[in-house]
């Protein structure tokens, strides 16, 4: 047990991969000793990452031409916190990420992406129409969400996180969307 502490005690054949192990124990105590609200974080920081990878296979017009790249967040939802961390040193697409939570879709103006809460269940049909024609990426986690007009839509499935993706909405949005990320997405039409 001395090795953990003194990493010079170990044989100079294994002393390459001793971090390793120490990350791999460190990573196996997070995952052995969580607990359901541990999970769910989890969950919503993995959401939140995936909102930076979708970025790479998306373009925005060249109109845009703002510092910030801006992640609005639609409503009070779990995920607002796990954006806020995630997000409050990042850049995407080489500009710093500003995270702006509001509550009416009115007010989207220089937004890049827009995360829709589930209280905002009962407004998704008029925030899809003012978002329509604007060059915005839409992305929920609330079932039906892509059906009714969001570009993506965050599922479960087996246990891991999925993602729909509604080609119709995106087309009318403006933004050009690579192949590669349609490759991996579950694809619906508007209902």
């Amino acid at each position: 047990m001395n090795f953990i502490f003194f990493p010079h005690l170990i044989d100079s054949r294994y002393r390459a991969t001793f971090p390793f192990f120490r990350k791999l124990m460190l990573v196996l105590c997070m995952i052995f000793s969580g607990s359901a609200s541990l999970a769910q974080i989890g969950e919503n920081r993995l959401k939140s990452v995936w909102m930076e990878k979708f970025s790479r296979f998306i373009e925005w017009p060249d109109t845009d031409t703002s510092e910030y790249f801006v992640i609005a967040i639609l409503g009070n939802g779990e995920i607002n916190h796990a954006l806020e961390d995630l997000y409050s040193e990042r850049t995407i697409k080489g500009r710093p990420v500003r995270i702006k939570v509001i509550e009416n879709a009115h007010d989207l103006n220089g937004c890049n992406i827009l995360f829709v809460n589930s209280d905002h269940d009962g407004k998704l049909d008029e925030i899809v129409r003012i978002v329509r024609s604007k060059p915005i990426l839409t992305i929920g986690d609330t079932d039906g969400f892509a059906k009714r007009g969001l570009m993506i839509n965050f599922f479960i499935e087996k246990n891991k996180i999925r993602f729909e993706f509604n080609v119709s909405a995106a087309k009318s949005s403006g933004l050009s969307v690579d192949f590669r990320l349609l490759e991996v997405a579950k694809i619906i039409k508007s209902s």
